[in-house]
């Protein structure tokens, strides 16, 4: 079976929330190509769809060792930490992660989310409004965002 098939047919059951259909479809990618980069990343998305984080960490972890220029990797790995409770650990991988992490909204606003689960207020507006100024779209998303749930009032003035 054609590979490019395989990995869009899993891509979109990710997309629809299909799971199931995903782990079957990944399960056989996985027995045709093995771990290629491509097939373990799918992994990493659908345990994340899964909520498996400790597993997801694990995988994180070893695609951003393997490929410690991919910044969608880090954004990854750190959403993962932070949800298995390890927020500290998940800022710092995105600090020092690759620079061309400073180029996505994505990392300012997760680095936000987490600044403010972790009580760092200032600094998490600080992070939220440079998100905001790259991605207008990501202000709109902070509204119903349960990590910023203590700056909730202020969100609407950033």
């Amino acid at each position: 079976m054609n590979a490019h098939l395989l990995l869009s047919s899993v891509e979109g059951y990710l997309q629809l929330e299909m799971l199931e259909d995903a782990e079957a479809e990944l399960a056989l990618l996985e027995q045709l190509h093995g771990h290629a980069v491509p097939v373990r990343r799918l992994r990493l998305l659908l345990q994340m769809r899964r909520q498996r984080w400790p597993e997801a960490v694990q995988l994180a972890a070893d695609l951003c060792e393997q490929h410690p220029d991919n910044a969608d990797l880090f954004i990854q790995y750190a959403l993962c930490l932070h949800e298995t409770g390890q927020t500290e650990e998940a800022i710092e991988r995105l600090v020092h992660g690759p620079r061309s992490l400073r180029q996505s909204p994505v990392f300012y606003y997760n680095l936000g989310c987490y600044h403010a689960r972790l009580g760092r207020l200032a600094d998490a507006a600080i992070l939220l409004r440079q998100s905001f100024r790259m991605d207008q779209r990501l202000a709109r998303f902070a509204l119903q965002d349960p990590d910023l749930e203590s700056l909730r009032d202020q969100l609407p003035a950033m």
